[in-house]
């Protein structure tokens, strides 16, 4: 149950940072091409997540600039308040 829960969780921080690096096209009708992409979800970020940014260990964009904010972002809707990867300490993590 464990392992399986652990595979879950490294999809899920792949995914994001696929979509947040614009690796993973996206319907028009969901984003524009040039649009950017908000990781939005209920409660704070997952720290795996934050720390694989920071660590670089998955390829980022080159393309995207650093004060593309939302390429190394995440808002937490409930308390409605972005959480900037850039400006976290790696040992808040």
């Amino acid at each position: 149950m464990l392992k399986t829960a652990k595979v879950k969780l490294l999809k899920e921080i792949s995914i994001t940072h696929l979509l947040r690096q614009k690796w993973i096209p996206l319907p028009h009708t969901l984003t524009p091409a040039d649009g950017w992409r908000l990781v939005v979800y209920h409660g704070s970020y997952i720290k795996s997540d934050a720390y694989v940014y920071k660590k670089n260990l998955l390829l980022k964009n080159k393309e995207i600039t650093k004060n593309k904010q939302f390429s190394h972002a995440h808002y937490d809707i409930d308390q409605k308040f972005l959480i900037d990867f850039e400006k976290l300490q790696l040992t808040s993590l």
